[in-house]
């Protein structure tokens, strides 16, 4: 679809803002305070790829405005596990950086689910 996401100039046209989005990356891993030591390299391990994550998630819901997005469309536009989507997306929330817009569409498996709205 052209000007959709999954068009290729779509990002080209849509890439500078004129105001620059609220600071998205985490400068520390979050985990709990009796957490094992597995469970803290874990969240050391994935401290960058989480923040990338955040960041792309964040752009991409900020660039489809008032549309919005679901988190089934946004694991399928960047190829990124239901839970991986989840978990960023619960954090940006959680954040300020992203609303439950009102707004509800079908997923691929045909259930009805939030459209986020970036601040």
């Amino acid at each position: 679809m052209p000007g959709h996401i999954n068009d290729p100039n779509h990002w080209e046209e849509n890439t500078l803002f004129a105001v620059p989005p609220a600071p998205i990356e985490r400068p520390h891993a979050p985990w709990r305070r009796d957490a094992k030591d597995t469970s803290r390299k874990a969240g050391q391990d994935a401290l960058g790829r989480s923040g990338t994550q955040r960041r792309k998630i964040y752009d991409l819901v900020f660039l489809e405005g008032s549309r919005g997005m679901t988190n089934d469309e946004i694991g399928t536009a960047l190829k990124l596990p239901p839970q991986s989507v989840s978990a960023r997306v619960n954090g940006l929330v959680a954040d300020g950086h992203l609303y439950d817009s009102g707004q509800r569409r079908t997923t691929q498996w045909g259930r009805d689910a939030i459209v986020w709205c970036a601040q």
